[in-house]
């Protein structure tokens, strides 16, 4: 038998695991693409075949990288710990999406969205994902909440609006930043953070916020932003804020103590290092180099 991905242990109380079929259909050996990522089953269906007797056998690497990236949502989706969303679920959430845009959607004197309104939401509601084509307007999730897949992109939609509006990721940001404000070099160097559950991509937003909010302080915006950038945010946004803190830097908006001088120095090699370059970049490159030399001279 062959399968893509590690036959199950566990299922919904009216499904058989996979597990359980393959042995009771006394299969003589079984071929594994790759391990399950969710932490309850990893693992566990190729042990309990292999003490049934029944012989394993894996993909090569380069079959196994093709069944990861041709799969990548789902493996996201574990990374990320969405949690699993029922039928009951599913009734809530479109009354969530619902009662969320209602005044939104009210505004519009035409049954579809304006395009200002779908960059609106393109901004503020972007998915945890990599996939273009896992993007959605918001009134394909009202029409079309009971569709398969869709209530894990409704809650990576739910989580993002969370921490565009409300206080609960901020404070988890807050809090990361009391823990480490006697940490020299913070953030360049390994964070200390709480147990924070706060999906990764949820919290590079948070950050991003925090600079761009609260700080007045352009060293500390450079702090938080470069934060966000280790979470995953590398956008426009990002860039914008990391140059208006530089300017407010070189326009002596920021007093520079020596030590403060060296710090900032490092802190903008990594913002470099993190960034990905290319032909159009060129000019944001050659901007981050200039600003080097003239805190270095």
């Amino acid at each position: 038998m062959i399968t893509t991905l590690e036959p199950c242990t566990t299922r919904s109380h009216d499904k058989h695991p996979c597990v359980s079929w393959i042995k009771s259909r006394r299969i003589r050996k079984v071929w594994i693409g790759t391990l399950d990522y969710n932490p309850s089953i990893s693992g566990k269906g190729e042990l309990s075949l292999l003490k049934e007797g029944i012989l394993i056998g894996r993909f090569p690497d380069d079959l196994t990288r093709d069944i990861l990236m041709m799969n990548r949502e789902f493996f996201t989706s574990i990374e990320l710990k969405q949690p699993t969303i029922t039928s009951s679920d599913l009734k809530e959430e479109r009354l969530f999406f619902i009662d969320l845009v209602r005044d939104i959607i009210g505004k519009q004197a035409e049954t579809t969205l304006s395009e200002e309104l779908r960059e609106i939401l393109n901004r503020t509601i972007a998915l945890e994902t990599d996939s273009p084509n896992q993007w959605c307007i918001i009134g394909s999730l009202l029409h079309d909440v009971s569709e398969p897949g869709l209530s894990w992109l409704a809650y990576s939609i739910a989580s993002r609006i969370d921490a565009s509006f409300q206080d609960a990721w901020l404070e988890r940001a807050r809090l990361e930043c009391e823990m480490n404000v006697d940490q020299i070099g913070w953030p360049i160097y390994e964070p200390i953070m709480d147990d924070d559950p706060t999906p990764q991509k949820v919290r590079s937003e948070s950050w991003f916020q925090l600079a761009e909010v609260e700080s007045e302080n352009p060293i500390h915006q450079l702090k938080y932003a470069t934060r966000a950038m280790q979470l995953g945010k590398r956008d426009n946004e990002i860039w914008q804020l990391i140059m208006n803190s530089i300017q407010q830097i070189e326009n002596g908006a920021g007093k520079i103590t020596s030590n403060e001088k060296f710090y900032l120095t490092r802190l903008l090699k990594t913002i470099s290092g993190m960034w990905l370059f290319n032909v159009e970049d060129r000019e944001k490159w050659d901007r981050i180099v200039e600003t080097l030399t003239k805190i270095d001279g």
